[in-house]
């Protein structure tokens, strides 16, 4: 194409819309036409502007700015809304957790039900959109543990399998309901070892059970090796700790999770989710392009004690918000939304309740209420128009003549259409009545949580049908509409950054490159014009990326005031909280030797039968603490939230220093200086941005830390340094056990140094909190401040020879008119994307 002509308007086709998605908001997308094209249009000119620089013989040169532009449009050509979204299902096996999820993704059972086997609950399963990383139509990437995780689980199955088969152990647990939960969690474990090691014969009863001296070890050890073993088995593909399968059709997809999930040991069949951390799947759905991830959690009730942990673990550091799947005949008095609620209440939380269709009209008509009147009359009405059928029917068998028959049949069909309107609108009726109620009541009772109610049934019946009323009527559609929405704040962001200030400084940037050796600056002039950007590049160097510049002094101080206020405090602390922690040690010596071995078995989280409630031995070891330590760790927040703004104001200041030192010198080359100063405005509002972002990841972060530094959850730190005590008295049994266990508890608290081990905790999960997020900003710092020097050097050649873009004019005015219209194109993406936000 010539490049002198104008480009024909892009119509918008469902494929192309599709690679421009993920740059729009959800919500913009209906009816925002004008903004889709804009965006297809500008990707296309972005890599019409690549393959044209790549006809340049400085292309292939890293040290050329071509090279260097070219690379940069790269990026912004690959540029995705990332902002991404989890929310996590949580609910009991059976209450159609996945069903719902099945509903949202559209997809049939690509998450497994509990009906499918006992594996599909216990693995962490992410469902992603498709993106640049992984473009294929499926693709799925599996975490497997690492040798302390398996270690952890095996201790945790024989641990489980031991307590009840082992007279000495079992004989301590005075409670039947505690007895029940003991035989399932024995029998459990020993259906995961025998799933695992299905081809041991030395697995038995009887090995597990062993009760000489150091049988623990023993076991444990050949455990692992089996565990190796097994692991060593797997195909090629998936054999490093991190693999990753594609597929190119939804039947394989399934067909290679149900291996990876596989429970059965069957025909010799390899079995190894109970060694799997984490699933992502990657697919293209609707509900998903918005950025949504959906995680499907294994619920808390049967699982075993160190996938609690993980699962928790990732609830509480992965999740954005939490989903409680329940079923709508008793949400109003289930109560595990009560325990989820409370384990997650520092996450935003939403309840759907399923199989919104089960009504039974019959019943709905018993009594004397207004709502009770109201259905007798749709019963009638239904029954009169059966009624009419049957005769209707009748007739039909008995006409003699063609005509009549055949108009018979038409008033059948007639009747028909009238039936099926009527049931709709009982059903309708029926599910709208209940769903309001049990909206109210639960927002009543779980303090205005958010409640949807719906059919997984009439949607999976309906899905093909778009236009049926009982999609609207199944409340999968709605739930969708909600779900989509959720990232688009964080989308909009990105978006609106991406127009606003990185599509124009790259504009900008390479019409800097086209403007080099368009100013002629005397020798005089160009020698102090060379002194002052000279200068410039070595502020940015120093007051910006070097290690005492602004973002790594604050990175620093950040960890300093870290030491200083918490780590200090802790250590400074580690003598009385020990101390205190052994008289709480001491109170718990004086419960019922029972219930004390009922704590260790439980890791120290225990439901007391007079008090009807969790009873947790973590939070109180950590109370105390925690009372000194949350009021300093919300100073840290709160120096942070005022440490952005001077970071913000020291920016700015060092960039708007540059313009004006720029602008001093406009007379002596004008062309360039009038250019780059806009350029220089556009890069700064991105790194400010950037600082933003990261800083909002990193107040996140800090309140994550501070939650499993002041809170007694099962993968706080405090649980996780009592574990190993509470599985050593868990495995204490016969005479003289309880004096044992109690001397064990108190020696660990007294000797094993858990506030000092609990200092490195805290200072380790800070450090890499602070290393995540200060890398993204030194490297997005980087790229921008680079970008700006990448411009200053253009504006003065060095006399006698040509620049870059002199060396190839025809090139360049290619090039310049591919910019002109790139901007024309951004004017009206820009245009479009302040009309969607008006709108909205």
């Amino acid at each position: 194409m010539d490049p002198t002509e104008p480009r024909k308007r892009i119509k918008v086709e469902e494929d192309e819309t599709s690679e421009c998605l993920d740059l729009v908001p959800y919500s913009f997308r209906q009816g925002n036409v004008s903004l889709q094209e804009a965006l297809i249009e500008l990707k296309e000119l972005l890599q019409s502007l690549m393959l044209s620089m790549g006809l340049s013989e400085f292309a292939e040169q890293p040290n050329s700015n071509l090279h260097k532009l070219s690379k940069e449009i790269e990026r912004l050509w690959n540029f995705q809304c990332s902002e991404i979204h989890i929310l996590g299902f949580i609910g009991d096996s059976g209450v159609g957790k996945s069903s719902v999820i099945n509903s949202l993704l559209d997809e049939k059972e690509i998450a497994r039900s509990s009906g499918a086997g006992a594996a599909c609950t216990s693995v962490v399963t992410e469902f992603r959109n498709v993106d640049n990383a992984h473009p294929n139509p499926y693709t799925i990437e599996i975490d497997f543990m690492g040798s302390e995780d398996i270690k952890e689980l095996l201790e945790e199955l024989l641990r489980n399998f031991r307590t009840y088969n082992r007279p000495s152990l079992c004989d301590q647990i005075s409670s039947d309901e505690e007895c029940d939960k003991a035989e399932m969690a024995a029998t459990r474990a020993m259906r995961t070892l025998e799933s695992l090691f299905h081809d041991k014969e030395e697995l038995t009863p009887e090995f597990l059970g062993d009760e000489s001296e150091d049988a623990w070890e023993r076991i444990i050890k050949r455990l692992e090796t089996w565990a190796g073993d097994v692991l060593a088995r797997r195909p090629d593909q998936i054999k490093d700790r991190s693999a990753v399968v594609t597929t190119d059709d939804l039947q394989s997809c399934k067909d290679y999770l149900d291996f990876l999930m596989n429970s059965s040991h069957k025909n010799e069949n390899l079995v190894l989710w109970p060694f799997i951390n984490l699933i992502r799947v990657y697919l293209q759905s609707p509900v998903l392009e918005s950025g949504l991830v959906v995680a499907d959690l294994p619920g808390f009730r049967d699982m075993n004690y160190a996938r609690t942990r993980a699962t928790e673990r990732y609830l509480f550091h992965q999740c954005d918000e939490v989903v409680i799947v329940t079923e709508i005949g008793r949400c109003v008095t289930d109560p595990s939304i009560t325990k989820i609620r409370n384990r997650c209440s520092m996450k935003p939380q939403q309840i759907v309740c399923t199989k919104s269709e089960e009504l039974s009209p019959d019943e709905e008509a018993r009594g004397k209420t207004a709502h009770n009147q109201q259905v007798q009359s749709m019963n009638s009405d239904i029954e009169e128009i059966r009624d009419q059928l049957r005769a209707t029917k009748a007739r039909i068998k008995s006409a003699v003549f063609f005509s009549m028959r055949s108009n018979l049949k038409m008033e059948h069909a007639e009747l028909m259409l009238e039936l099926e309107e009527l049931e709709f609108e009982r059903t309708k009726y029926l599910m709208n009545h209940r769903n309001t109620h049990v909206e109210q009541q639960l927002k009543k009772k779980h303090n205005n949580a958010g409640v949807f109610c719906v059919s997984n049934k009439l949607y999976s019946e309906n899905r093909t049908d778009e236009q049926s009323p009982y999609m609207a009527l199944s409340g999968i559609l709605e739930l969708r509409q909600h779900f989509q929405r959720l990232p688009e704040a964080g989308q909009l962001r990105l978006l609106t950054a991406y127009l606003n200030n990185q599509i124009p400084s790259l504009l900008g940037s390479i019409r800097q490159w086209t403007l080099a050796g368009s100013d002629t600056v005397a020798k005089e002039q160009a020698e102090a014009l060379q002194r002052s950007l000279k200068e410039v590049k070595e502020t940015f160097h120093q007051k910006l990326l070097a290690s005492d510049g602004v973002l790594k002094a604050t990175k620093q101080a950040l960890n300093n005031r870290f030491n200083e206020k918490v780590l200090q405090l802790i250590h400074s602390s580690t003598k009385s909280w020990t101390k205190k922690s052994e008289h709480i040690s001491d109170k718990w010596a004086q419960w019922h030797h029972s219930t004390y071995a009922a704590f260790c078995r439980a890791k120290g989280t225990y439901t007391i039968k007079s008090k009807k409630e969790d009873h947790c031995w973590n939070s109180e070891l950590i109370r105390g603490p925690q009372k000194k330590l949350k009021p300093t760790l919300k100073e840290i927040t709160s120096w942070l939230n005022g440490r952005k703004k001077i970071l913000n104001r020291e920016i700015s200041e060092v960039l708007e220093q540059a313009c004006t030192t720029l602008q001093s010198h406009k007379e002596d080359a004008p062309v360039a200086i009038v250019n780059i100063i806009p350029n220089i405005d556009a890069r700064k509002e991105t790194l400010l941005q950037e600082v933003e972002t990261v800083l909002a990841k990193m107040l996140k972060s800090i309140e994550q830390v501070s939650l499993d530094m002041c809170e007694g959850h099962a993968s706080s730190f405090i649980a996780t340094l009592m574990l190993t005590a509470y599985s050593k008295c868990a495995d204490r049994g016969g005479p003289g056990s309880d004096k044992s266990r109690k001397k064990t508890m108190h020696k660990h608290i007294k000797h094993s140094g858990i506030f000092s081990k609990y200092e490195r905790l805290a200072k380790n999960a800070f450090e890499d909190a602070l290393q995540q997020h200060f890398d993204i900003l030194d490297l997005r710092a980087t790229e921008q401040i680079d970008g700006i020097i990448r411009d200053l050097s253009t504006i003065v050649v060095e006399q006698g020879k040509k620049s870059e873009a002199e060396q190839n004019i025809k090139l360049t005015d290619e090039i310049i008119l591919r910019v002109e219209e790139a901007k024309r194109v951004l004017e009206t993406a820009q245009e479009a994307l302040e009309k969607g936000k008006n709108f909205e």
